[in-house]
């Protein structure tokens, strides 16, 4: 079963110069996780979207300069110029990744910028370390590493 990341991928390769519009991607994506052999999407459109922010970060995927007249949300009739259509594309850096990379772009961004992610770096250490056990710690609410 393919990460979204991976699929992504495909999609851009496939799209060519002219790139891919992030809510065509979305929209897809939704639509069809099944076909597509992704997991269920539960998320949001913003979820998606800095989700994709993070391969841009990366220097994988770039604005391809296209842009379209965009339909209001929920009409095909009404155009709404104040938010165009933006086409993306990937960059030889984003080809010249091996597939591994792809896999995670999260992780890949936090292993190269450790110095931003410090802890989300020790966590996912120190959950291999305890073999992923993570409890909820009740009086402060929120998930630590340990045993119960």
């Amino acid at each position: 079963m393919p990460t979204v990341a991976e699929w992504i991928r495909t999609k851009l390769i496939e799209s060519g110069d002219k790139g891919v519009c992030l809510a065509d991607l979305h929209t897809e994506r939704k639509a069809n996780y099944k076909e597509l052999g992704l997991k269920k999407v539960t998320g949001i459109y913003h979820s998606f979207a800095v989700f994709f922010s993070i391969l841009i970060r990366l220097g994988w995927v770039e604005k391809t300069g296209l842009e379209e007249v965009a339909h209001r949300k929920g009409t095909m009739d009404e155009l709404n110029p104040d938010i165009p259509r933006k086409y993306f594309r990937i960059t030889p850096e984003g080809l010249a990744q091996p597939e591994s990379a792809w896999f995670s772009p999260i992780i890949t961004l936090m292993r190269l910028y450790p110095e931003r992610y410090p802890k989300a770096i020790d966590f996912k250490y120190k959950r291999e370390k305890h073999k992923g056990k993570v409890i909820l710690d009740t009086e402060t609410k929120r998930f630590a590493i340990g045993s119960e």
